[in-house]
């Protein structure tokens, strides 16, 4: 679509949208990028760049186009609008109009030798059609920037966050690593960067690593106050090391934040973060603060209602996994499960036509798939749990058949964790009926087989969904064999620490074993993560656990 606004139109959006430079600064934090162009080019860039480094993708995008929209010889406003379309961390990418970017760079001969440079770095990842290619080919043009700059924090962080592209699943520890030394290195230099606290925190975002990043992770809200990611990313590492009172403001502020900045660029529900609404209930179920996180469930689904998206559908789904199975409510699963199975309207029926692209309309389909599917697994959880055994053995037959009609996850993995759950369901359903020795070990292997699977998952952020190796403890302690729970329950600790559930049956486990010491501690961990908790949880909970 060609523009129709006069060129000085974008600038001067662009200027009413973030206040200028000097409030840019502000609230994204510092950078001193010099590049070839006019003092608007300058400015732009850096408000541009500024909001890259946190992930704001849409606020880049209106700088960098301003940029260039203003002065068509900015080139690096070029090179920062066609990063801005690679969500490196993400997995989303824009390889058209990341080209188109990199096509409006003009009179190059004018640049910098580092400006060509990471311009290079730019071609590189666009220069190939396959993702995990084009971010390997990217990786080496980024990694040669950094050798032939080593002084050079820009470059080096740039080499950062392509290693953490790569290696972004946590099967090479080592480079991970790498990213995180690179990161913090700058940040001792530059406290005030953006760019440095923030990959420090992704690269360390495992549960042996996040103490690494926990000062990055303190600083960087304060760093970038005007972004809603940088307010949520400090929770990364709050979570690894169940700091669970920090995770609370950090949400709450990070999706106060995302309604602002969206009302300001004029868009709607769907670009709230979603994401950190999700982590902001499963805090405060932590903290045993239900009566809040089922407030944030009803307005979610008030919103869902209006306005479907699938962005909402999905974290409506993710909070009423975490509240059912958190609290134990299991009579209230079949009515709170109800909107996931009221068909799109509006919005999310429209998706494909709104965005110009049947991806959308895709998306939109997979979310209402994946949100159903979960749906009849929390019936299906909560009616065994319940001893209506007809009822749990419908909604497993109900997954089943949906599932025969289509794969929404798009990877068959996620079949094979859905089967073994299934199994586990099918298995205490058996036990309930006959309650034979045979059928309780058969709940066990069952089980032990969804830890299987599970186990090796790298943990970041909180579940919503009961580990499967907390459901294999709670097995074991009601079938009589606590010492072997208690053993289950610690490790969930490890991998989750301060995890509510896992420290009560962790207690509860070492009373019944007769290890006074360990019962004490555990009971004493979650006294003290309870302490704001609503006057009825701790009651609820022992209910939950006769």
């Amino acid at each position: 679509m060609k523009r129709t606004l006069p060129a000085l139109a974008p600038f001067i959006l662009a200027l009413a949208l973030h206040g200028g430079a000097a409030s840019q600064e502000a609230s994204l934090g510092r950078v001193d990028f010099p590049v070839t162009g006019s003092a608007g080019c300058q400015r732009l860039f850096t408000e541009g760049l500024l909001a890259l480094y946190s992930f704001q993708y849409d606020q880049a995008h209106v700088s960098f186009q301003a940029a260039l929209d203003s002065d068509p010889q900015c080139a690096m406003a070029a090179w920062g609008d066609a990063m801005a379309y690679q969500h490196a961390l993400w997995g989303v990418r824009d390889v058209a109009k990341g080209r188109a970017a990199l096509a409006r760079i003009a009179a190059e001969d004018r640049l910098t030798d580092r400006e060509r440079g990471f311009i290079a770095t730019a071609r590189a990842l666009y220069a190939v059609e396959e993702p995990q290619a084009a971010l390997r080919a990217w990786l080496d043009a980024a990694a040669a920037l950094h050798r032939e700059r080593p002084g050079d924090d820009e470059a080096a962080l740039q080499h950062a966050l392509a290693l953490m592209a790569v290696y972004e699943e946590g099967t090479e520890t080592r480079e991970l690593v790498r990213a995180g030394a690179i990161a913090l290195e700058v940040h001792a230099r530059k406290p005030d960067h953006p760019a440095a606290a923030h990959y420090a925190i992704h690269a360390f975002d495992t549960n042996d690593l996040a103490v690494l990043a926990l000062p990055a992770a303190r600083r960087y809200a304060r760093i970038a106050p005007g972004s809603a990611h940088a307010l949520h990313m400090p929770s990364h590492t709050f979570v690894q090391l169940g700091l669970w009172p920090e995770v609370v403001p950090s949400n709450e502020q990070a999706f106060a934040e995302s309604k602002r900045a969206a009302a300001k660029l004029g868009q709607g529900p769907d670009k709230w973060d979603w994401h950190a609404l999700t982590w902001l209930a499963a805090a405060h179920l932590e903290l045993g603060q239900a009566r809040r996180a089922r407030q944030l469930l009803a307005e979610t689904a008030d919103v869902l209602a209006r306005h479907d998206m699938g962005h909402q559908r999905d974290a409506y789904t993710d909070m009423l996994l975490g509240y059912v199975m958190q609290t134990g409510r299991w009579d209230e699963a079949d009515a709170l499960a109800a909107p996931l199975f009221v068909p799109p309207s509006g919005a999310a029926a429209s998706a494909g036509h709104q965005h110009g692209a049947p991806a959308a309309a895709n998306a939109a389909d997979r979310s209402v798939g994946r949100a159903r599917i979960a749906a009849l697994r929390l019936r299906a959880e909560a009616a065994v749990r319940r001893g209506d055994l007809q009822a749990a053995e419908a909604r497993v037959k109900d997954v089943r058949e949906a599932l025969e009609r289509g794969n929404p996850y798009g990877s068959p993995r996620a079949l094979t964790f859905i089967g073994a759950h299934l199994a586990e369901i099918e298995a205490r359903v058996k036990v309930a009926r006959a309650g034979s020795e045979e059928h309780k070990r058969e709940v066990v292997a069952a089980i032990e087989r969804s830890v299987e699977l599970t186990d090796s998952l790298p943990v970041s952020g909180p579940t919503f969904l009961m580990p499967a190796r907390e459901r294999l403890a709670e097995a074991l302690l009601a079938f009589g064999r606590p010492a072997e729970a208690l053993a289950q329950y610690e490790l969930v600790l490890r991998k989750r620490p301060n995890r509510a559930l896992s420290l009560a049956g962790a207690a509860l486990a070492a009373q019944g074993a007769g290890l006074r010491a360990k019962e004490l501690a555990h009971a004493a961990a979650l006294a003290t993560q309870w302490k704001d908790a609503d006057p009825d949880w701790k009651g609820l909970q022992q209910a939950r656990r006769q």
